[in-house]
């Protein structure tokens, strides 16, 4: 880790004191501008600006005394606190993202759990890391069993998120939450989940990314890249030059979306993206879920 990521993380932990939403907000607009190593001189001016509008200038003097970076990259700490080399701003995703959608399961409540089980398990076994669940027309009630059966199945095998509702994903011990455009918003989500789950968000253009890239969100998710029948109205898809200029807006993990097939998933990935999420790629009713999954992990990783 570079003296900017360790300065980085110094700031992160300190503003986790000014709130979540003020803390992911500034750390984004700092990685924005300060996307190459810059002089101790800039951090510290930098340091000062988002202090001060803060309006804790006695704190803040009081940590800027108290910073030391390392310049051998070790360890990085305050005075009378330190760390060793710690994560980048971002929690990286892996490279392939399934979600699965209510609507590939059985309607009965024991058939659905049996098949959520058993599924959770398979894609475990497969490679898979983590797992999106999103059910759109289930009651809470109806989602949180959901949710729970496919906790126990999964175990520490992958990370769960759970779309669209947080404070269900923080009941069932899922690793965090997806929000879309007309969901809650990512900043009360984060409030909800707390910091140390994963926040995710849907955009599918350029002002809904670069609103999202200021917003405390874990990673970005871009699309539909090509057409998709995964939606009822899906948006326009935005190609490989959308997936591109996404890439050039943000430094936050990106996931792309919509359409994406095993002859595909290559060119996204080179067109900037981190991880590649797939629904009926995945889980159609024809297919073999795991089956899949190994073949797209063989083509992404």
């Amino acid at each position: 880790m570079n003296q900017y990521e360790g300065t980085l993380f110094i700031l992160r932990r300190s503003l986790l004191f000014a709130g979540p939403n003020i803390y992911f907000r500034q750390v984004s607009l700092l990685h924005r501008e300060l996307s190459t190593p810059a002089s101790s001189k800039k951090f510290t001016d930098e340091h000062r600006r988002i202090f001060k509008t803060r309006r804790c200038p006695i704190y803040s003097a009081a940590l800027l005394r108290r910073l030391e970076v390392h310049p051998d990259g070790a360890a990085y700490k305050l005075k009378g606190m330190s760390f060793q080399a710690a994560p980048s701003a971002f929690r990286p995703v892996p490279a392939l993202y399934p979600i699965l959608d209510a609507s590939f399961l059985p309607a009965a409540v024991a058939e659905r759990h049996a098949r959520l089980r058993g599924l959770v398990s398979e894609l475990a076994d497969a490679g898979v890391r983590i797992l999106q669940y999103r059910n759109k027309q289930g009651s809470e009630a109806d989602i949180l069993a959901d949710a729970l059966v496919m906790r126990d199945a999964a175990g520490s095998r992958l990370k769960l998120i759970l779309n669209d509702w947080p404070a269900i994903a923080v009941q069932a011990g899922f690793d965090g939450v997806h929000v879309g455009q007309t969901d809650m918003g990512p900043a009360l989500a984060r409030e909800i989940v707390g910091s140390e789950r994963i926040v995710g968000v849907s955009t599918h253009n350029e002002a809904q990314l670069r609103d999202a890239d200021l917003e405390p969100v874990d990673y970005i998710a871009v699309g539909p890249v090509f057409a998709t029948q995964s939606k009822a109205n899906p948006d326009p898809a935005i190609g490989l030059e959308g997936v591109r200029l996404a890439r050039s807006l943000t430094h936050k993990p990106l996931i792309a979306i919509g359409g994406i097939t095993l002859e595909t998933a290559a060119q996204v990935r080179d067109a900037g993206a981190d991880s590649i999420a797939l629904i009926s790629a995945i889980f159609s009713p024809r297919g073999n879920p795991a089956k899949l999954a190994k073949d797209f992990l063989h083509i992404l990783l």
